[in-house]
């Protein structure tokens, strides 16, 4: 119950004002209410509390490339791998911001290769397989994106950034039906 979570970590705020956990994890429950402009004001309150917290860095910068802000999103993600290499979370967010913004392809390549690395540890995530799918596929390794795409699908099939990278890398095969199924 999303709803029920934001009143109580907004009881648990009220209560303990400096509490960025608290903060972090009712912006998370914002978010999944589709309610990004608090979430977004839960984060930077996180970030206020906690400034070189990877998650809450991370979080923030992910909420403002979806919304197009890609300079603060670009310093927050870039601040937050500076800080732990292994943010699945900021690897998560970074393709997508460097598709968006057109990145050179060896800005491309060079992030495929972090992101690598991260799928060859224990347990990737759904969402680092997605986005190492949609670097491959922007990079023009169709069958590797393919192979990306289908793991992120096996993990969670309605990952949402899997579902565009597999439509987009159908549209870039000429596979129009592929792309709307």
């Amino acid at each position: 119950d999303l709803s029920a979570a934001v009143d109580l970590y907004g009881k648990a705020i009220a209560a303990v004002p400096e509490f960025p956990e608290a903060e972090l994890q009712r912006a998370n429950a914002l978010l999944s209410l589709s309610r990004t402009e608090e979430a977004e004001k839960g984060f930077r309150r996180a970030l206020e509390l906690r400034p070189e917290w990877t998650l809450a860095l991370a979080s923030l910068g992910s909420v403002l490339v979806g919304k197009g802000q890609f300079a603060e999103a670009e310093n927050l993600l870039t601040q937050a791998v500076a800080l732990a290499d292994a943010n699945t979370l900021a690897y998560s967010a970074l393709p997508e911001l460097r598709l968006r913004t057109n990145a050179t392809p060896a800005d491309l390549r060079e992030l495929l290769t972090r992101i690598e690395g991260l799928t060859s540890k224990a347990k990737p995530t759904a969402s680092i397989w997605a986005a190492r799918g949609a670097l491959e596929n922007a990079v023009g390794d169709q069958k590797a994106a393919r192979t990306s795409v289908d793991r992120a699908l096996e993990i969670e099939p309605k990952n949402q950034f899997a579902l565009a990278a597999k439509a987009n890398a159908a549209l870039d095969e000429g596979d129009t039906a592929a792309a709307e199924s």
